[in-house]
């Protein structure tokens, strides 16, 4: 079983295997599954998905590129059109592989990442509708905070949190729309996420041991 509880819980709390999402995957699919769900993206068209990690999000192994002296002051992409979370996005998306772009960055942070996605919409939108379809399809789910219209969250409001905030802008037609996800890779993107998971397993409530 695939463990986002925010979209699978009733599936995990009867599951005896689940497979930890990825953090990049997480912040991607939390954002898009509300308009992907209600079918809101224009067909066909592309969705742009610009992340960026702190350095932990690359694993612990010694690596050269990973030293103090090669992240500290630098920014860099890597893993274009090969990184291997873009499957998981595809699948709990429901997208096509040609319509999506993600692009993974490394910032000189030692955690965090912030995901910006930018989708067009079928029809015109307000900013009131789409604030509406995030908060009716995240109703209960304590671990996802959701910003109000045109308010952007911060990779500092999720640090050493189990939180995934999510924030977005429209413009002036109402189809172009970009929502900013951010999540702390070791919390929700990781460790905080697999308790989370297990909380739901053992039939103990969802916030259990997070906060």
């Amino acid at each position: 079983m695939y463990g986002i509880p925010e979209l699978y819980s009733s599936e995990i709390a009867k599951a005896r295997l689940v497979a930890n999402p990825g953090c990049y995957a997480t912040s991607v699919i939390l954002a898009l599954r509300p308009l992907t769900q209600a079918s809101l993206l224009a067909p066909g068209s592309s969705v742009v998905c610009d992340c960026k990690s702190g350095a932990s999000g690359a694993g612990k192994d010694p690596r050269q590129d990973l030293h103090f002296v090669e992240v500290d002051g630098n920014f860099k992409a890597y893993g274009l059109f090969t990184h291997r979370h873009t499957p998981e996005i595809l699948e709990h998306t429901a997208l096509d592989e040609s319509q999506v772009v993600f692009s993974t960055h490394l910032l000189p942070l030692s955690r965090g990442i912030l995901s910006t996605i930018y989708v067009t919409l079928a029809e015109p939108q307000s900013a009131a509708d789409i604030e509406s379809l995030y908060r009716q399809f995240y109703a209960g789910r304590l671990m996802v905070r959701l910003w109000p219209a045109g308010a952007l969250p911060e990779l500092q409001h999720v640090a050493h949190t189990n939180f995934c905030d999510i924030g977005f802008a429209l413009d002036k037609s109402g189809r172009r729309l970009v929502i900013v996800s951010c999540l702390d890779n070791l919390g929700k993107g990781a460790a905080g996420q697999a308790v989370q998971n297990f909380n739901h397993m053992l039939g103990i409530g969802e916030q259990t041991s997070l906060q």
